[in-house]
């Protein structure tokens, strides 16, 4: 209804209202209609310009809006600022009164949509205008709880959205120590695994070395044993080459048993002599490889 308000002021002819304003006896349509005006764009506790009791003026205006509204330059005295003033009109904040004012004074045959027509077209459409304004208080009446109550929700909606942001942002920082937490975690799973890994091959590296000290400890035995026969066999040496070279030497024509005896005989005179030589050495025992004599 409001735009539709717009529209019929938007069609209003400025010129009609030079029309009006030279009025001399104006009907009660056009006085009541201006009286209203006056009410809304001078305020609701304006006064006309009352007329001289004997004035005819006293019998067609005798409140005086009609007079009030040709001399102000926001109605009538300039008819193009009064087409501004009623489109660019406050309507958010028109007090009660006003329209408590007006409400009854719109109720009046005068006011009616035809007598007014009758009156002047532009006038009809300068109605519609007050309509329009009366509507939209009692919408505003309605909407503006309503707005309030939206405004205290969105302003308690911008508490709980800065107290969620900062839960948020307490949220993402807990995340970021539990990614932290959860790396350290993966990290040290790695570790054990790869100390798990480390520990079965040093178990297995372990078993070898003992396998390997076990079998050196018999080594070391063989080793001992040998060093051991090595130095007797030096000590027996010259008494032990001294047999053989002297079997090899002359024990080649003889029959076995006679280089046995032979042998026998050095032995003893080896002994006599004090030469160190291994009991029961011989040529055979000395030179000879067992496995190729067998």
């Amino acid at each position: 209804m409001l735009a539709d308000a717009i529209k019929k002021v938007d069609a209003i002819n400025a010129g009609d209202f030079y029309e009006l304003r030279g009025m001399g006896s104006p009907s009660p349509s056009v006085v009541t209609c201006f009286k209203c005006v006056c009410l809304f764009l001078l305020g609701h506790n304006v006064k006309g310009i009352k007329p001289k009791p004997d004035s005819k003026e006293a019998a067609t205006d005798p409140e005086g809006y009609f007079a009030k509204a040709k001399a102000e330059d926001k109605i009538l005295k300039n008819p193009n600022n009064f087409l501004k003033e009623l489109k660019g009109y406050d309507k958010d904040n028109m007090p009660e009164e006003l329209i408590t004012k007006v409400s009854p004074i719109l109720e009046q045959d005068e006011m009616s949509i035809e007598r007014v027509g009758k009156a002047s077209s532009a006038l009809k459409n300068v109605r519609v205008w007050i309509v329009a304004m009366l509507t939209y208080f009692k919408t505003l009446k309605i909407v503006n709880p309503m707005r309030e109550t939206a405004k205290e929700m969105n302003a308690k909606l911008k508490i709980v959205m800065a107290e969620l942001s900062v839960k948020l942002a307490e949220v993402a920082e807990i995340n970021a120590k539990l990614d932290a937490l959860n790396k350290s975690l993966s990290d040290a799973v790695a570790m054990a695994t790869q100390l798990g890994d480390d520990l079965d091959s040093c178990k297995k590296q372990l078993y070898r070395a003992e396998k390997m000290i076990v079998g050196l400890q018999g080594e070391k035995d063989s080793w001992t044993e040998t060093v051991a026969k090595l130095g007797v066999d030096q000590i027996m040496l010259t008494g032990d080459c001294l047999i053989a070279a002297g079997a090899l030497s002359y024990n080649g024509p003889f029959i076995s048993k006679f280089r046995e005896e032979l042998e026998k005989l050095w032995r003893g005179k080896a002994k006599d002599l004090g030469l160190k030589f291994t009991e029961g050495v011989s040529m055979k025992s000395l030179l000879g490889n067992a496995m190729l004599i067998r």
